[in-house]
């Protein structure tokens, strides 16, 4: 069985330099997978999967709990 494990986040908090990194690990082939929830102006929001992430709802699903921890502990500071 493989074993996950989460990464320590190198990326930037700029969205655009954010993406771009991802989209460079995309087109190398080591980011098989997203899921995501962008925030526009307005209030408006979009949320998604794609690769491994919709092939794998219940690994999304999970990838999803690691996140909500992670914003609930941005929350509390």
């Amino acid at each position: 069985m493989t074993s996950y494990r989460v990464m320590p986040d190198t990326l930037s908090k700029d969205v655009v330099t954010c993406l771009r990194a991802l989209l460079e690990d995309a087109q190398a082939g080591k980011l098989h997978g997203i899921i995501f929830a962008g925030m526009y102006k307005g209030k408006k929001l979009i949320t998604n999967t794609a690769g491994e992430a919709t092939k794998s709802p219940v690994f999304a699903r999970g990838m999803v709990a690691v996140l909500d921890d992670e914003v609930r502990r941005l929350m509390g500071k």
